[in-house]
């Protein structure tokens, strides 16, 4: 399963992103995009053997930085912003990790929260991998990050929740965790499916979970994926 199979598809979430922030949302709204991504991100992941930890790294990190840093410094420029010590964990794409009370995660270049919520899950993609692959019932472990999941958008609430729900790297990383799983479902699936199809409905019906229980309610959700995974 390349990565160039699934262009089309990510085309069709940026271009989401971009309609719902100029008010006309058309496949849900930003969280639930920011879901797909993550899943999908977490999909990728292959468990690269061949390359150290550092060169793998260097390269995520060489990748995003530089990019983060023009794109802080032209929102200074152009905006007229004023300039004082949150602009530190901008440049280092850590803003992310503090929580919303006295720090604005979204100043400056205010996407750039996904890439530095992105950065901490690939810093942690081969504990997460080595753990999944020992883990025996992935299908039971997948239903299980679901729960975790719901079970946090139920009950976490007060001044830190949209920090925690929609920007925290720790949240994010369990449903990054979640493509990671998929993708070891996929490649040792036994079933007669072409996988490339098999793959892209997986990723399609994740993503209508997320927004499903969102939309229509937490417990729905549960139960769909429950019987999603369990017959697949």
């Amino acid at each position: 399963m390349r990565t160039e199979q699934f262009q089309g598809l990510k085309l069709l979430f940026v271009l989401s992103i971009v309609f719902m922030h100029a008010g006309m949302p058309i496949l849900g709204e930003g969280a639930d995009l920011c879901s797909f991504f993550f899943v999908i991100s977490g999909f990728f992941y292959k468990g690269e053997t061949r390359v150290r930890y550092r060169d793998y790294m260097c390269n995520k990190i060489s990748s995003m930085l530089p990019l983060q840093w023009l794109s802080v410094i032209l929102a200074v420029i152009v905006l007229h912003l004023s300039v004082n010590w949150d602009i530190i964990p901008h440049l280092l794409l850590l803003q992310s990790y503090i929580p919303e009370k006295g720090f604005e995660f979204f100043n400056y270049n205010g996407v750039a929260w996904f890439l530095s919520s992105l950065m901490f899950c690939y810093a942690l993609s081969p504990v997460v991998y080595k753990v999944i692959l020992k883990i025996k019932d992935k299908k039971l472990f997948l239903i299980l990050l679901f729960f975790i999941i719901w079970a946090l958008c139920e009950f976490v609430s007060g001044g830190y929740a949209t920090w925690f729900i929609y920007v925290s790297p720790v949240f994010r990383l369990l449903e990054y965790s979640i493509g990671v799983t998929l993708r070891q479902i996929a490649n040792n699936s036994n079933r007669i499916f072409v996988k490339n199809i098999y793959a892209n409905i997986i990723i399609i019906c994740v993503y209508l979970l997320f927004l499903r229980y969102r939309v229509f309610g937490n417990t729905s959700a549960i139960l769909h994926s429950l019987l999603f995974f369990i017959s697949t």
